[in-house]
Protein backbone atom coordinates (compact mmCIF):
# COMPACT_ATOMS: atom_id res chain seq x y z
CA UNK A 1 0.00 0.00 0.00
CA UNK A 2 3.04 2.06 0.75
CA UNK A 3 3.99 2.04 -3.10
CA UNK A 4 1.24 2.14 -3.84
CA UNK A 5 0.64 5.45 -2.50
CA UNK A 6 3.91 6.86 -3.39
CA UNK A 7 3.03 6.28 -7.13
CA UNK A 8 -0.52 8.19 -6.66
CA UNK A 9 1.49 10.77 -5.15
CA UNK A 10 4.23 11.13 -8.13
CA UNK A 11 1.85 10.82 -10.77
CA UNK A 12 -0.05 14.10 -9.09
CA UNK A 13 3.69 15.74 -8.94
CA UNK A 14 5.26 14.76 -12.13
CA UNK A 15 2.53 13.17 -14.37
CA UNK A 16 2.94 12.87 -18.14
CA UNK A 17 1.75 15.31 -20.56
CA UNK A 18 -1.52 12.47 -21.85
CA UNK A 19 -2.75 12.29 -18.30
CA UNK A 20 -4.98 15.46 -16.94
CA UNK A 21 -4.47 16.72 -13.32
CA UNK A 22 -8.03 15.37 -12.89
CA UNK A 23 -7.38 11.49 -13.63
CA UNK A 24 -3.98 12.10 -11.47
CA UNK A 25 -6.25 13.08 -8.56
CA UNK A 26 -9.23 10.89 -8.81
CA UNK A 27 -6.71 7.94 -8.87
CA UNK A 28 -5.07 9.40 -5.34
CA UNK A 29 -8.79 9.60 -4.33
CA UNK A 30 -9.60 6.34 -5.33
CA UNK A 31 -5.91 5.65 -2.98
CA UNK A 32 -6.76 7.52 -0.26
CA UNK A 33 -10.35 6.39 -0.06
CA UNK A 34 -8.56 2.56 0.26
CA UNK A 35 -6.33 4.22 3.00
CA UNK A 36 -8.93 5.77 5.25
CA UNK A 37 -11.12 3.18 5.06
CA UNK A 38 -8.19 0.61 5.96
CA UNK A 39 -7.12 2.76 8.84
CA UNK A 40 -10.39 3.98 10.04
CA UNK A 41 -12.83 0.55 9.63
CA UNK A 42 -10.82 -2.48 8.47
CA UNK A 43 -7.73 -2.46 11.44
CA UNK A 44 -10.04 -1.44 14.51
CA UNK A 45 -12.54 -4.41 12.87
CA UNK A 46 -9.46 -6.68 12.97
CA UNK A 47 -8.16 -5.55 16.08
CA UNK A 48 -11.66 -6.95 17.61
CA UNK A 49 -11.66 -9.78 15.94
CA UNK A 50 -8.16 -10.52 17.34
CA UNK A 51 -9.95 -10.65 21.25
CA UNK A 52 -12.70 -13.16 19.91
CA UNK A 53 -14.61 -14.03 17.01
CA UNK A 54 -17.55 -11.45 16.62
CA UNK A 55 -20.23 -11.96 14.04
CA UNK A 56 -21.26 -8.75 13.56
CA UNK A 57 -17.30 -7.47 13.45
CA UNK A 58 -16.68 -10.40 10.77
CA UNK A 59 -19.78 -8.74 8.70
CA UNK A 60 -18.75 -5.43 8.47
CA UNK A 61 -15.17 -6.31 7.91
CA UNK A 62 -16.69 -8.30 4.59
CA UNK A 63 -18.24 -5.41 4.03
CA UNK A 64 -15.50 -2.60 4.41
CA UNK A 65 -13.32 -5.30 2.06
CA UNK A 66 -16.06 -4.59 -1.00
CA UNK A 67 -15.20 -0.90 -0.80
CA UNK A 68 -11.62 -1.44 -0.37
CA UNK A 69 -12.01 -3.72 -3.05
CA UNK A 70 -13.65 -1.59 -5.05
CA UNK A 71 -11.32 1.34 -4.79
CA UNK A 72 -8.35 -0.81 -5.63
CA UNK A 73 -9.79 -2.02 -8.96
CA UNK A 74 -10.93 1.14 -9.85
CA UNK A 75 -7.83 2.66 -8.99
CA UNK A 76 -6.19 0.06 -10.72
CA UNK A 77 -8.29 0.39 -14.17
CA UNK A 78 -7.48 3.85 -13.66
CA UNK A 79 -3.93 3.41 -14.17
CA UNK A 80 -4.32 0.77 -16.83
CA UNK A 81 -6.17 3.37 -18.82
CA UNK A 82 -3.64 6.11 -18.01
CA UNK A 83 -0.92 3.23 -19.24
CA UNK A 84 -2.30 3.22 -23.10
CA UNK A 85 -3.01 6.87 -23.42
CA UNK A 86 0.73 7.33 -22.82
CA UNK A 87 1.92 4.40 -24.80
CA UNK A 88 0.30 6.10 -28.01
CA UNK A 89 2.42 9.24 -27.38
Amino acid sequence: MLVELGACLLMVAARPPAVSMTVAIVGLGLCALAWVVTGLVSVPLHETLGRGFDASAHARLLSSNWLRTLAWTARGALLLWTMTRTAEL
